[in-house]
């Protein structure tokens, strides 16, 4: 790769957000290709600096308890490898896997709440079972380190993607 490929200019800059300030950084992990490539630039980021990675990194992922459990399941072990490696290359990284309360799960909500299934126009379950989770995480990282600074992956519209075709 040359010294102006597109990861290693993505890795400069995120070298220079993370020297940049004091904040704890946030990795949002799905375990979906985007998700991946962007922990394998944060992780080969921090290598790169060295002695210079001391703030915490915590890469978080989210389990709404109605994935397939082969999902479940791959995500924990991915974290499991993570977190595995880590602990001898990267200290400062840690993963958590967030869970909605039992008031805001699926089934609860659907049966005993009565809440409509989700659609595409009326997708509860995206924000109570995914986004409540993470932003509680999020927050108690906050509490103890000021702010984070977030970073997560986001792919381009399919629709974008196939007028470019």
């Amino acid at each position: 790769m040359t010294e102006t490929s597109f990861p290693h200019s993505t890795r400069q800059d995120l070298r220079d957000l993370y020297l940049a300030d004091q904040r704890a950084w946030v990795v949002a992990f799905s375990g979906g290709k985007d998700s991946t490539a962007v922990l394998q630039l944060v992780c080969e980021t921090l290598m790169e600096l060295g002695s210079r990675a001391r703030k915490p990194v915590y890469v978080i992922s989210s389990d709404t308890g109605v994935e397939a459990p082969v999902v479940v399941t791959y995500l924990e072990t991915v974290l499991a490898a993570v977190d595995t490696w880590a602990a001898s290359a990267l200290p400062m990284l840690r993963t958590t896997l967030v869970r909605p309360r039992i008031a805001e799960r699926f089934w609860p909500k659907l049966i005993g709440l009565g809440y409509p299934p989700p659609t595409r126009w009326f997708r509860w379950c995206t924000t109570t079972m995914k986004i409540k989770p993470c932003r509680r995480a999020i927050e108690e990282i906050s509490r103890e380190f000021g702010s984070v600074a977030c970073c997560s992956a986001h792919a381009p519209p399919k629709a974008a993607t196939a007028a470019a075709i």
